[in-house]
C-alpha cells in the first residue's frame, strides 16, 4: 500500500505528520492491505491557522482499492488527528461494503 501524504500551506507536512499518518492507516486498513494500490491524503485547516474554529480541520483520503473506481471520504473535527481517525474509520467501513457487494454479486 503506498501512502501519498498532503498538507495545505496552513499544516506542517513534517516527517512526524507523515509518519502518524501512515501508521494510523496501516493499522485501520490492514485487512485491505494487499489489494490497495495507493492511498492519498489531504490534510487541511479551513479556516488557516491565523483562526480556529470548531470542525475546521479536514482530511480527505482517496484510496485505490484493485479492480475498483477510486473511493473517497472526508471528515471535519478540531484537530486533524481526529479528522485523521474519523476519516480512516469511514474508508476502512467504506472498503468493507464494496468489498462486500462484490462478492455478493460473483
Amino acid at each position: 500500500m503506498n501512502i501519498i501524504v498532503n498538507t495545505d500551506a496552513h499544516m506542517a507536512g513534517n516527517q512526524a505528520v507523515i509518519r502518524l499518518v501512515e501508521e494510523t492507516l496501516q493499522r485501520k486498513l490492514a485487512r485491505f492491505a494487499e489489494r490497495l494500490t495507493r492511498v492519498e491524503v489531504q490534510l487541511t485547516d479551513q479556516n488557516s491557522s491565523g483562526k480556529s474554529g470548531p470542525d475546521d480541520k479536514k482530511c480527505v483520503i482517496e484510496a485505490r482499492l484493485a479492480g475498483f473506481q477510486p473511493i473517497t471520504v472526508s471528515d471535519e473535527q478540531d484537530s486533524w488527528e481526529h479528522a485523521l481517525n474519523e476519516a480512516a474509520n469511514k474508508m476502512k467501513t467504506t472498503l468493507e461494503r464494496t468489498i462486500d457487494k462484490r462478492q455478493e454479486h460473483s
